[in-house]
Protein backbone atom coordinates (compact mmCIF):
# COMPACT_ATOMS: atom_id res chain seq x y z
CA UNK A 1 0.00 0.00 0.00
CA UNK A 2 1.14 3.29 -1.28
CA UNK A 3 2.24 5.71 1.73
CA UNK A 4 0.26 9.04 1.73
CA UNK A 5 3.09 10.78 0.72
CA UNK A 6 3.88 8.88 -2.05
CA UNK A 7 0.77 8.57 -3.63
CA UNK A 8 0.32 9.35 -7.32
CA UNK A 9 -2.00 12.34 -6.29
CA UNK A 10 0.51 13.74 -3.53
CA UNK A 11 3.77 12.88 -6.27
CA UNK A 12 1.23 15.11 -9.43
CA UNK A 13 0.62 18.12 -6.81
CA UNK A 14 4.54 18.13 -5.47
CA UNK A 15 5.30 18.17 -9.74
CA UNK A 16 2.52 20.86 -10.26
CA UNK A 17 3.69 23.50 -7.26
CA UNK A 18 7.58 22.60 -7.83
CA UNK A 19 7.15 23.18 -11.81
CA UNK A 20 6.55 27.25 -11.13
CA UNK A 21 9.66 29.76 -10.78
CA UNK A 22 7.42 31.61 -7.99
CA UNK A 23 8.18 28.25 -5.89
CA UNK A 24 11.56 29.26 -5.37
CA UNK A 25 10.67 33.40 -5.35
CA UNK A 26 12.66 33.95 -8.52
CA UNK A 27 15.94 32.82 -7.08
CA UNK A 28 17.93 30.99 -9.13
CA UNK A 29 20.81 31.35 -7.12
CA UNK A 30 19.36 28.79 -4.89
CA UNK A 31 18.42 26.78 -8.22
CA UNK A 32 21.95 26.68 -9.49
CA UNK A 33 23.44 25.79 -6.08
CA UNK A 34 20.94 22.65 -4.81
CA UNK A 35 23.30 19.89 -4.86
CA UNK A 36 26.24 22.36 -3.15
CA UNK A 37 23.49 23.28 -0.48
CA UNK A 38 22.43 19.81 0.39
CA UNK A 39 25.65 18.89 1.33
CA UNK A 40 26.12 21.89 3.24
CA UNK A 41 22.97 20.56 5.14
CA UNK A 42 24.23 17.31 5.86
CA UNK A 43 27.67 18.28 7.18
CA UNK A 44 25.85 20.84 9.64
CA UNK A 45 23.11 18.93 10.54
CA UNK A 46 26.12 16.45 11.88
CA UNK A 47 27.66 18.94 14.46
CA UNK A 48 24.43 20.06 15.69
CA UNK A 49 23.38 15.99 16.03
CA UNK A 50 26.01 15.36 18.07
CA UNK A 51 25.36 18.20 20.35
CA UNK A 52 21.79 17.72 20.44
CA UNK A 53 22.38 13.67 21.56
CA UNK A 54 24.63 14.64 24.41
CA UNK A 55 22.21 17.50 25.69
CA UNK A 56 19.44 14.65 25.77
CA UNK A 57 21.81 12.39 27.61
CA UNK A 58 22.96 14.93 30.50
CA UNK A 59 19.03 16.16 30.69
CA UNK A 60 18.56 12.52 31.49
CA UNK A 61 21.31 12.26 33.84
CA UNK A 62 20.92 15.18 35.90
CA UNK A 63 23.80 16.62 34.64
CA UNK A 64 22.95 19.71 32.90
CA UNK A 65 20.26 22.20 34.09
CA UNK A 66 20.03 23.22 30.69
CA UNK A 67 16.49 23.25 29.22
CA UNK A 68 15.26 24.07 25.61
CA UNK A 69 11.54 24.50 27.33
CA UNK A 70 11.21 27.86 27.38
CA UNK A 71 12.70 28.08 30.54
CA UNK A 72 13.46 31.77 30.53
CA UNK A 73 13.11 34.86 32.91
CA UNK A 74 10.10 36.92 33.25
CA UNK A 75 9.99 40.46 31.81
CA UNK A 76 7.65 43.67 31.30
CA UNK A 77 6.90 45.09 27.88
CA UNK A 78 8.80 48.03 29.24
CA UNK A 79 11.76 46.06 30.34
CA UNK A 80 11.56 44.70 26.83
CA UNK A 81 12.05 47.93 25.45
CA UNK A 82 14.68 49.22 27.67
CA UNK A 83 16.58 46.62 28.32
CA UNK A 84 16.90 46.28 23.72
CA UNK A 85 17.28 50.54 24.12
CA UNK A 86 20.46 49.32 26.12
CA UNK A 87 21.53 46.86 23.75
CA UNK A 88 21.07 49.86 20.66
CA UNK A 89 22.56 52.22 22.95
CA UNK A 90 25.92 50.51 23.92
CA UNK A 91 26.57 49.92 20.03
CA UNK A 92 26.11 53.39 18.95
CA UNK A 93 23.22 52.12 16.68
CA UNK A 94 20.60 55.66 16.24
CA UNK A 95 17.31 54.65 16.87
CA UNK A 96 15.01 55.12 19.32
CA UNK A 97 12.68 52.55 19.89
CA UNK A 98 10.23 55.06 22.02
CA UNK A 99 9.55 56.80 18.93
CA UNK A 100 9.00 53.89 16.98
CA UNK A 101 6.05 53.02 19.09
CA UNK A 102 4.97 56.71 19.70
CA UNK A 103 4.57 56.61 16.11
CA UNK A 104 2.72 52.87 15.16
CA UNK A 105 6.28 51.44 13.72
CA UNK A 106 5.74 48.51 16.81
CA UNK A 107 2.21 46.99 17.00
CA UNK A 108 2.06 44.15 19.92
CA UNK A 109 -0.18 41.59 20.00
CA UNK A 110 0.18 40.65 23.93
CA UNK A 111 -0.54 36.69 23.91
CA UNK A 112 0.69 36.24 27.60
CA UNK A 113 -2.59 38.30 28.28
CA UNK A 114 -4.76 36.57 26.00
CA UNK A 115 -3.13 33.18 27.43
CA UNK A 116 -3.91 34.35 30.95
CA UNK A 117 -7.17 35.44 30.09
CA UNK A 118 -8.06 32.27 28.32
CA UNK A 119 -8.44 34.14 24.84
CA UNK A 120 -5.83 31.47 23.21
CA UNK A 121 -5.24 27.58 24.33
CA UNK A 122 -1.45 26.78 25.26
CA UNK A 123 -1.03 25.29 21.96
CA UNK A 124 -1.85 28.78 20.06
CA UNK A 125 0.86 30.37 22.69
CA UNK A 126 3.21 27.99 21.46
CA UNK A 127 2.58 28.56 17.77
CA UNK A 128 2.97 31.95 18.32
CA UNK A 129 6.26 32.71 20.12
CA UNK A 130 8.54 34.05 17.99
CA UNK A 131 5.88 34.92 15.31
CA UNK A 132 7.27 38.38 14.09
CA UNK A 133 7.66 40.26 10.89
CA UNK A 134 8.48 43.53 9.96
CA UNK A 135 7.34 44.80 6.08
CA UNK A 136 7.37 48.29 4.65
CA UNK A 137 8.59 49.89 8.23
CA UNK A 138 6.43 48.24 10.38
CA UNK A 139 6.94 45.73 13.05
CA UNK A 140 4.28 43.65 14.02
CA UNK A 141 4.99 41.66 17.66
CA UNK A 142 3.95 38.68 19.74
CA UNK A 143 4.59 39.58 23.52
CA UNK A 144 5.20 36.54 25.34
CA UNK A 145 6.68 37.61 28.72
CA UNK A 146 10.14 36.53 29.14
CA UNK A 147 13.85 37.64 28.06
CA UNK A 148 13.60 36.10 24.23
CA UNK A 149 11.06 38.89 23.85
CA UNK A 150 14.49 41.06 23.39
CA UNK A 151 15.61 38.77 20.89
CA UNK A 152 12.56 38.54 18.51
CA UNK A 153 12.38 42.33 18.91
CA UNK A 154 16.24 43.19 17.89
CA UNK A 155 16.40 40.94 15.23
CA UNK A 156 12.88 42.62 13.33
CA UNK A 157 14.55 45.70 14.49
CA UNK A 158 17.63 44.69 12.85
CA UNK A 159 15.41 44.03 9.57
CA UNK A 160 13.95 47.01 10.06
CA UNK A 161 17.26 49.13 9.71
CA UNK A 162 18.36 47.49 6.42
CA UNK A 163 14.80 47.71 4.93
CA UNK A 164 14.60 49.80 1.56
CA UNK A 165 13.59 53.12 2.18
CA UNK A 166 10.80 53.37 -0.36
CA UNK A 167 7.99 51.00 0.25
CA UNK A 168 7.43 49.89 -3.42
CA UNK A 169 10.46 49.16 -3.50
CA UNK A 170 11.37 44.91 -3.15
CA UNK A 171 14.39 43.68 -1.24
CA UNK A 172 16.92 42.11 -3.59
CA UNK A 173 17.89 38.98 -3.28
CA UNK A 174 21.50 39.66 -1.39
CA UNK A 175 19.47 42.25 0.75
CA UNK A 176 16.93 39.31 1.20
CA UNK A 177 19.89 36.70 2.19
CA UNK A 178 21.99 38.91 4.13
CA UNK A 179 19.35 40.48 6.04
CA UNK A 180 18.39 37.13 7.93
CA UNK A 181 22.81 36.31 8.42
CA UNK A 182 22.78 39.87 10.19
CA UNK A 183 19.21 39.42 12.11
CA UNK A 184 20.88 36.50 13.26
CA UNK A 185 24.14 37.63 14.13
CA UNK A 186 23.10 40.63 16.34
CA UNK A 187 20.31 38.61 18.07
CA UNK A 188 23.49 36.10 19.22
CA UNK A 189 25.25 39.38 20.09
CA UNK A 190 22.38 40.52 22.21
CA UNK A 191 22.46 37.18 24.15
CA UNK A 192 25.89 38.03 24.71
CA UNK A 193 25.03 41.33 26.09
CA UNK A 194 22.00 39.96 28.43
CA UNK A 195 24.53 37.32 29.71
CA UNK A 196 27.25 39.78 30.74
CA UNK A 197 24.19 41.14 32.83
CA UNK A 198 23.50 38.08 34.29
CA UNK A 199 21.02 36.44 32.25
CA UNK A 200 23.41 33.65 32.25
CA UNK A 201 20.68 31.11 32.10
CA UNK A 202 18.72 32.21 29.44
CA UNK A 203 21.69 32.46 27.37
CA UNK A 204 22.41 28.74 28.11
CA UNK A 205 18.99 27.58 27.08
CA UNK A 206 18.60 29.72 23.97
CA UNK A 207 21.77 28.44 22.48
CA UNK A 208 20.41 24.72 23.09
CA UNK A 209 17.40 26.13 21.44
CA UNK A 210 19.03 27.48 18.90
CA UNK A 211 21.04 24.38 18.09
CA UNK A 212 17.95 22.34 18.39
CA UNK A 213 16.71 24.50 15.33
CA UNK A 214 19.44 24.48 13.40
CA UNK A 215 19.55 20.52 13.73
CA UNK A 216 15.82 20.59 12.43
CA UNK A 217 17.13 23.25 9.69
CA UNK A 218 19.73 21.54 8.16
CA UNK A 219 18.27 18.05 7.90
CA UNK A 220 14.66 19.31 6.42
CA UNK A 221 17.06 21.13 3.68
CA UNK A 222 18.61 18.17 3.30
CA UNK A 223 16.07 16.18 1.99
CA UNK A 224 13.87 19.39 0.19
CA UNK A 225 17.06 19.78 -1.89
CA UNK A 226 17.50 15.93 -2.86
CA UNK A 227 13.95 15.97 -4.27
CA UNK A 228 14.23 19.87 -6.21
CA UNK A 229 17.62 18.71 -7.21
CA UNK A 230 15.87 15.60 -8.85
CA UNK A 231 13.62 18.11 -10.94
CA UNK A 232 16.00 20.30 -12.01
CA UNK A 233 17.84 17.42 -13.47
CA UNK A 234 14.77 15.14 -14.52
CA UNK A 235 12.15 17.76 -15.19
CA UNK A 236 9.46 15.49 -13.27
CA UNK A 237 9.87 13.72 -9.69
CA UNK A 238 9.06 10.08 -9.13
CA UNK A 239 11.39 7.09 -7.58
CA UNK A 240 12.39 6.06 -10.51
CA UNK A 241 13.85 9.47 -11.28
CA UNK A 242 15.18 9.75 -7.67
CA UNK A 243 16.75 6.42 -7.93
CA UNK A 244 18.57 7.55 -11.11
CA UNK A 245 20.49 10.12 -9.74
CA UNK A 246 21.20 8.98 -5.96
CA UNK A 247 21.45 5.01 -7.24
CA UNK A 248 18.96 3.77 -4.67
CA UNK A 249 15.80 5.11 -3.19
CA UNK A 250 17.01 5.24 0.33
CA UNK A 251 15.13 8.09 2.26
CA UNK A 252 12.90 8.90 -1.51
CA UNK A 253 9.94 8.64 1.00
CA UNK A 254 11.17 10.91 3.67
CA UNK A 255 12.72 13.67 1.40
CA UNK A 256 8.67 13.75 -0.13
CA UNK A 257 7.40 13.55 3.40
CA UNK A 258 9.55 16.71 4.25
CA UNK A 259 8.61 18.79 0.72
CA UNK A 260 4.99 18.16 1.23
CA UNK A 261 5.15 19.42 5.10
CA UNK A 262 6.76 22.14 3.70
CA UNK A 263 4.13 22.77 0.86
CA UNK A 264 1.34 22.07 2.82
CA UNK A 265 2.21 24.69 5.77
CA UNK A 266 2.39 27.66 2.78
CA UNK A 267 6.18 28.65 3.64
CA UNK A 268 8.07 28.80 0.45
CA UNK A 269 11.26 27.00 0.09
CA UNK A 270 13.06 30.43 -0.11
CA UNK A 271 12.25 31.13 4.01
CA UNK A 272 13.11 27.59 4.80
CA UNK A 273 16.48 27.66 3.30
CA UNK A 274 16.99 31.93 4.22
CA UNK A 275 16.11 30.52 7.87
CA UNK A 276 18.67 27.73 7.89
CA UNK A 277 21.94 29.85 6.00
CA UNK A 278 20.83 32.57 8.40
CA UNK A 279 21.18 30.78 11.53
CA UNK A 280 24.06 29.18 9.84
CA UNK A 281 25.98 32.58 8.62
CA UNK A 282 24.74 34.64 11.74
CA UNK A 283 25.95 31.94 14.17
CA UNK A 284 29.86 32.38 12.49
CA UNK A 285 29.46 36.19 12.67
CA UNK A 286 29.00 36.16 16.28
CA UNK A 287 31.56 33.63 16.48
CA UNK A 288 33.97 36.24 14.89
CA UNK A 289 32.78 38.66 17.63
CA UNK A 290 33.55 36.54 20.13
CA UNK A 291 36.75 36.39 18.91
CA UNK A 292 37.63 40.00 18.81
CA UNK A 293 34.25 42.35 19.54
CA UNK A 294 35.29 44.77 17.08
CA UNK A 295 34.46 42.57 14.44
CA UNK A 296 30.58 44.38 14.84
CA UNK A 297 32.22 46.93 12.36
CA UNK A 298 31.76 43.76 10.40
CA UNK A 299 28.38 43.18 11.01
CA UNK A 300 27.36 46.93 10.49
CA UNK A 301 29.33 46.98 7.20
CA UNK A 302 27.35 44.08 5.75
CA UNK A 303 23.92 46.23 6.97
CA UNK A 304 25.57 48.98 5.12
CA UNK A 305 26.66 47.75 2.12
CA UNK A 306 23.03 45.83 1.60
CA UNK A 307 21.10 48.66 1.74
CA UNK A 308 22.55 49.75 -1.75
CA UNK A 309 20.62 48.10 -4.44
CA UNK A 310 23.77 47.79 -6.32
CA UNK A 311 25.07 45.49 -4.10
CA UNK A 312 26.64 42.46 -5.26
CA UNK A 313 28.38 39.00 -4.13
CA UNK A 314 31.83 40.45 -4.62
CA UNK A 315 31.18 43.08 -2.57
CA UNK A 316 29.76 40.73 0.07
CA UNK A 317 32.94 38.40 -0.21
CA UNK A 318 35.19 41.02 0.01
CA UNK A 319 33.55 41.94 3.40
CA UNK A 320 33.86 38.55 4.76
CA UNK A 321 37.24 38.36 3.06
CA UNK A 322 36.63 35.29 0.83
CA UNK A 323 36.46 35.15 -2.86
CA UNK A 324 33.92 32.56 -3.39
CA UNK A 325 31.34 30.84 -1.73
CA UNK A 326 32.74 27.43 -0.90
CA UNK A 327 36.03 29.10 1.04
CA UNK A 328 32.82 30.94 2.74
CA UNK A 329 31.57 27.84 3.95
CA UNK A 330 34.60 26.05 4.45
CA UNK A 331 35.32 28.73 7.48
CA UNK A 332 31.79 28.82 8.80
CA UNK A 333 31.80 24.93 9.01
CA UNK A 334 35.27 25.07 10.53
CA UNK A 335 34.18 27.50 13.21
CA UNK A 336 30.80 26.31 14.22
CA UNK A 337 32.24 22.79 14.54
CA UNK A 338 34.52 24.10 17.20
CA UNK A 339 32.22 26.52 19.04
CA UNK A 340 29.44 24.03 18.90
CA UNK A 341 32.12 21.13 20.02
CA UNK A 342 32.77 23.31 23.21
CA UNK A 343 29.63 24.31 24.36
CA UNK A 344 28.42 20.31 24.05
CA UNK A 345 31.58 19.77 26.76
CA UNK A 346 29.98 22.50 29.02
CA UNK A 347 26.40 20.73 28.77
CA UNK A 348 28.37 17.75 31.76
CA UNK A 349 29.76 20.90 33.70
CA UNK A 350 26.20 23.44 33.96
CA UNK A 351 24.88 21.40 36.66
Amino acid sequence: MASIFTDEDTIKLINHIISKINFYSNSYLLINNLDFLDYQADKFFDIFLYYYKTYQDAKKKGLTKISKDNNYTQISIEEMYNLTQEFLNFYHINLNISNLVKDKKIIINNIKEKLENKEITVEEYNNLRFNARCNKGLICFNYCGDIIDCIVLLHEITHLRNEPLDTKTHRTEINDFITESIAYAEEFIFLDFLKVKGYEDDYNNYLCDIFYNCLVLSDRVYYVNKILYVYKEKGNISKDSYTSIFKNHKNYEQAIKELYKLIISKNSYIELIWTFLGYISGLYLYIMYLEDHNYFKIVEELNEAITNEKCTWQNIFRIFKVNKPEELFKIMFEKIDYFVKNETLKLKQSR
